[in-house]
């Protein structure tokens, strides 16, 4: 299981760049459907008004491009509680391969491998 985290972690820091946009459309589906949301307008970039209804369905149009998979680790880092998952996912997603200076041992990061590739795993069973 060890190396199969191996072979995600870095397939995932590879894939930063889309868990980032997929961590951004989540936030802004968020916006959309959350209690603070506009109730018919909101302002978009450069200032034009676009019907919120609208904003949210070109976010799920986006999303439903992405990888389930993609999506459900996106949302399970989002959710971790842990501060060594925490810091081991913002790495992964910051694209840094040496977390050793973010205090992350060699042991520690092989467990948390493990805890990646059950994550996975348990995301492919639902999917």
């Amino acid at each position: 299981m060890e190396y199969t985290g191996r072979f995600l972690e870095s397939l995932l820091i590879d894939s930063r760049q889309e868990l980032l946009r997929i961590k951004r459309l989540l936030a802004a589906l968020e916006g959309c459907t959350g209690i603070s949301s506009p109730s018919y307008r909101e302002k978009v970039q450069g200032g034009d008004s676009t019907p919120a209804a609208l904003r949210y369905t070109e976010i799920i149009d986006a999303l439903d491009r992405c990888s389930p998979v993609l999506i459900e680790i996106v949302k399970t880092f989002d959710r971790q509680t842990d501060k060594k998952k925490t810091v081991y996912t913002r790495c992964i997603l910051d694209g840094e391969s040496d977390m050793s200076s973010r205090g992350i041992t060699p042991a520690q990061r092989k467990a948390l491998r493990v805890w990646l590739a059950g994550i996975v795993e348990k995301v492919e069973k639902t999917a």
